[in-house]
């Protein structure tokens, strides 16, 4: 289910991703709404195996003897209960019994049911027990009671938990296999321009480029856009965030990094913290939300070093071809060809070539992330993007030192 629109873009997931439910929120939401939309019911049932079972025409699932506990652990009271055996059951049920999706799907009604309730069986006398995340709609994941999976509810409580209410976050995804929040924070630094791209001149005004000007259009059609977005100064603001990244079906770390959300294009870029990074192993789900919570602090203590870092590339000049270079980052950064090939157009026709600017890293920076903005952009293709630019802030001038002739890295 998809909600909102605003300014986003159509994000294409990878095809590892199988959504049941989808919400994509407007850049408009804030922190204080957060919980109130992604505040639904989730029931954890901790059962013996022996106390599943599928009907014989495969179309319920039933949960017997049930002593479940919510997110806290309280104990319920014991009884039996059904849910509609769907896809989703099918495939949650399937990978936990490392059962071929593929023999599954080729089965008829009656002998899947005869063979998930074997391998149920079996897997009872050699693991015994599991756990079924059931929410609004039914049965939505099975694991193992040893593995630690952060839901869906708990992000959201992190969310308004650790940020402000009024905090903006401009993009929110949540689906079974993806939850992804961009929280913007009230750090904000200006970028003086030079024109470059959809940079600013240095007096503030866009030019040709920056204000979308189709050389394609006629003469009449060009001056009417420039002096549209000329009438007006626009100045190179970005505001500092976080980005946190989690799978809520699986016993996978959540990831938070810095995030940079530039206005004047809604470009934004983001920073791996290897210091701060969170694991799950041998921790209980609220242990994993403290290790959460201290590194947001690490993240938004150091917010506005970060972002002056960021102002500083805008001085730091590619010493060889940019365009070049551009190429050559492109494939270190393990991109598709056809993406190092839009950058590259991009570049010539955003004024890289030029003799009377210097072409900066914050200039290459936005280039990566523009093109991680564009509409149509698979899922991974924009992170890996995003995490191109990012490596800028990261590495800062070590990302610079090349031979002027083929661009590789000197070290």
């Amino acid at each position: 289910m998809r909600q909102g629109g605003g300014t986003h873009k159509s994000l294409i997931p990878d095809k590892k991703y199988h959504p049941t439910e989808e919400i994509l929120l407007s850049s408009e939401m804030t922190v204080g709404q957060i919980a109130g939309l992604l505040d639904r019911e989730e029931t954890r049932i901790h059962t013996a195996l022996r106390d599943v079972s599928v009907s014989e025409d495969g179309t319920k699932v039933t949960i017997y003897n049930v002593g479940s506990t919510g997110e806290e652990g309280e104990d319920q009271e014991h009884d039996e209960r059904s849910y509609d055996f769907d896809e989703v059951v099918e495939r949650h049920l399937g990978q936990f019994l490392d059962v071929s999706p593929v023999y599954l799907k080729k089965c008829p009604s009656s002998l899947k049911a005869t063979n998930l309730n074997y391998w149920l069986h079996q897997m009872d006398r050699e693991q015994g027990e599991a756990v079924f995340v059931v929410g609004p709609e039914g049965i939505e994941n099975v694991f193992p009671p040893d593995k630690t999976v952060v839901s869906t509810p708990r992000l959201a409580k992190f969310i308004s938990d650790t940020f402000q209410a009024d905090d903006v976050i401009t993009e929110l995804i949540s689906e079974p296999g993806l939850f992804h929040a961009d929280i913007q924070v009230g750090s904000t630094i200006e970028v003086p321009g030079n024109g470059l791209g959809d940079r600013p001149d240095e007096t503030g005004h866009l030019t040709a480029f920056g204000a979308g000007v189709d050389p394609l259009d006629d003469e009449e059609e060009q001056e009417r856009k420039l002096a549209q977005h000329r009438a007006a100064q626009v100045f190179d603001i970005t505001h500092g965030g976080i980005r946190l990244l989690a799978d809520p079906g699986k016993a996978k770390a959540p990831v938070l990094e810095r995030y940079f959300n530039r206005l004047i294009c809604t470009n934004g870029l983001t920073m791996p913290v290897p210091d701060h990074s969170i694991t799950i192993r041998g921790k209980t789900v609220d242990e994993v939300i403290e290790s959460m919570e201290e590194a947001a602090q690490f993240l938004l203590g150091s917010m506005d070093d970060a972002l002056e870092q960021y102002k500083a590339l805008s001085e730091v000049v590619i010493p060889g071809n940019p365009i070049l270079f551009i190429q050559q980052l492109g494939k270190e950064q393990g991109l598709p060809d056809k993406i190092i090939q839009q950058a590259m157009d991009y570049a010539g026709g955003a004024g890289f070539g030029r003799r009377d600017v210097d072409v900066t890293s914050f200039d290459v920076m936005q280039l990566f992330t523009g093109l991680a903005n564009r509409s149509g952009v698979r899922y991974s293709t924009q992170r890996r993007l995003q995490n191109t630019a990012g490596l800028f802030v990261h590495r800062g001038d070590d990302l610079n030192h090349r031979c002027t002739t083929c661009e590789r890295p000197l070290f």
